[in-house]
């Protein structure tokens, strides 16, 4: 069955394509994509399944038969996800993107995650970045950055890499700049960067608006991995966001960008600020945005950019995970409320990387209980302590273990643990590293930690205790800025039971992200001493896993973090 005659049998908007315009009107469809982590493989849902590559691939033929004039746009972070795909140095990510009909992606922060090439994908000797390098130059579509600059303030255009590019469809000329975060060296390994300026991404998107306008675009678009959200707004309410994506649609001029393609904060939101729609679609492929443009074809040129709902793909679960690959269905199921068929080209690609089979499906052991991430100050995070004990008990000279919330990306179910959960938790290549941390640096460690810009550290071997307002400001770098991370609202801390000593010496074990000053760790935990490094750090966890037996590995849920009316004013 046709893609075209599925979505006639869903009868939602998801699949319409745009009324036919008015006479002397021209349009265009912009399909929102982003933060799409080589999900591969579908992703549990309260309600079964959301995306995978399969459903994903064949929800946007389905618009695409019916709209061959679209344009797909990724909002960055299409790399580090799937541990099939990420074995391939984002090589995958570029074979599912070409398969998927992109036709440009933002440079977000995780696709400098690989750092230099290494292997049979090697194509560009790069010492800091050879992987995303190689990655873009064989990409037939473009990554876009108009932000990022090397060390001698110049523009950053490796091979594959531009600043902006123009599209005609539908007679609709379209341009489409690209911004990376200046988050970036603290939201990847910073020595993958340490060379590189990620400049305002106000200022640059002004500059190529102008430059794309020039050259003709009669709408421009920007395509942008940058911090905000809308995280106070209320459910399906209009709001204006936060962070660099809430200062570009209030600080730009009028005109500037028609349409912002958001992505770095995984929320679904979209809404209009003056004349400019943002739409950012959650991540790992999970929905689907959808934008209608219209513009005038006479006197001045004048815009209308119409956003539907967003199309969230859930699904009754599909992925053959760990059984025989003749398994996965191929029957047409209800996707988001539309009847699709899985991509068979999509399957194909999944199967050729084993992501349903393969060395993932190895059994590690077995937990008692779940292990779950947890909220902050809602009954602290299992998952998190699971973690930080594995690498206390990977080294067991040290006295305390650290791992960074944002590092664990998916929970643990109870019961029997395959090397995919554990990869799917810890994706990352990080290995653990036993570090000599002056007390000072510990403590200033937390305090960034609890600030709200990136997420609580989750220990082993000390506990501490949090104010439940919301802090104090500091000005911990002496910029004269008091920025999120410098909030402080840490109130007491103790070290195997004991208060920290700010003039003592601990000996701490970190991932390679949190030494190397991710998550605004350089005046913390990046002051440590490196004393010897161990093993990655998914290995520890799945070697703890293991260490349960044939029992299971029990799971410490207790608080390890304690939200109280304290005052941080110390």
């Amino acid at each position: 069955m046709t893609p075209t005659r599925l979505c006639l049998l869903g009868l939602l908007s998801a699949c319409r394509p745009p009324v036919a315009p008015e006479a002397g009107r021209r349009s265009v469809t912009i399909l929102a994509m982003n933060d799409w982590h080589a999900a591969f493989g579908e992703r549990a849902h309260a309600e079964g399944a959301l995306g995978g590559l399969p459903w994903f691939h064949a929800a946007i033929e389905a618009r695409r038969a019916v709209d061959p004039d679209l344009l797909l746009l990724d909002a960055g972070d299409g790399f580090q996800g799937d541990p099939a795909a990420n074995a391939r140095l984002g090589q995958a990510t570029v074979d599912a993107f070409s398969l998927l009909g992109v036709d440009a992606a933002a440079v977000g922060n995780h696709e400098f995650d690989h750092g230099p090439c290494t292997g049979d994908v090697c194509t560009d000797s790069h010492p800091l970045r050879g992987a995303f390098r190689a990655a873009a130059n064989r990409a037939p579509y473009p990554y876009l950055s108009a932000n990022i600059e090397d060390a001698a303030g110049a523009a950053w255009r490796p091979p594959g890499v531009r600043a902006s590019t123009l599209f005609e469809r539908g007679g609709v000329r379209v341009g489409v700049l690209g911004l990376s975060t200046q988050e970036t060296p603290t939201t990847t390994k910073s020595a993958h960067v340490a060379d590189l300026r990620f400049t305002d991404v106000v200022g640059a998107a002004a500059r190529e608006a102008a430059v794309l306008r020039a050259e003709g675009a009669e709408v421009v678009v920007a395509v942008a991995h940058v911090s905000g959200d809308c995280r106070d707004a209320p459910v399906d309410g209009p709001c204006v966001p936060d962070g660099e994506l809430g200062r570009l649609l209030t600080e730009l001029p009028r005109g500037t960008l028609d349409l912002i393609v958001a992505g770095h904060a995984h929320h679904r939101m979209q809404g209009r600020v003056g004349d400019t729609v943002f739409v950012e679609t959650g991540a790992h492929g999970g929905a689907l945005g959808q934008v209608d443009v219209w513009v005038e074809a006479s006197g001045a040129v004048h815009v209308q950019v119409v956003p539907r709902p967003l199309w969230v793909l859930d699904h009754a679960p599909a992925d053959p995970w760990c059984a025989p690959e003749s398994a996965y269905p191929v029957q047409a199921r209800p996707v988001g409320g539309v009847a699709l068929a899985p991509s068979t080209a999509g399957i194909a690609l999944g199967r050729s990387l084993a992501v349903w089979s393969g060395a993932g499906c190895a059994e590690v052991g077995c937990l008692q209980g779940a292990a779950v991430r947890g909220v902050f100050g809602e009954g602290g995070s299992p998952l998190g302590a699971l973690v930080a004990d594995a690498l206390l008990d990977a080294h067991p000279d040290a006295q305390v273990a650290i791992q960074n919330a944002g590092g664990l990306r998916a929970d643990l179910a109870a019961g029997r643990v395959r090397q995919r959960d554990v990869d799917s938790v810890m994706p990352f290549r990080d290995h653990s590293n036993r570090v000599s941390v002056a007390g000072a640096d510990l403590l200033r460690a937390l305090e960034v930690g609890v600030s709200g810009a990136h997420g609580p550290l989750l220990p082993a071997g000390l506990t501490y205790t949090v104010a439940r307002g919301p802090g104090v400001d500091r000005d911990l770098d002496g910029d004269g800025v008091q920025a999120l991370w410098e909030r402080d609202r840490l109130c007491a801390v103790q070290v195997g039971g004991a208060p920290l000593d700010v003039d003592a010496t601990y000996s701490v074990v970190v991932s390679d992200f949190l030494l190397g000053g991710g998550d605004h760790q350089q005046s913390g935990l990046g002051q440590g001493t490196l004393v010897d490094t161990g093993p990655r750090v998914a290995d520890a966890i799945g070697t703890f896993i293991a260490g349960g037996g044939e029992t299971c590995r029990a799971v410490d849920a207790a608080p390890r973090i304690t939200v109280e009316d304290c005052d941080p004013a110390r």
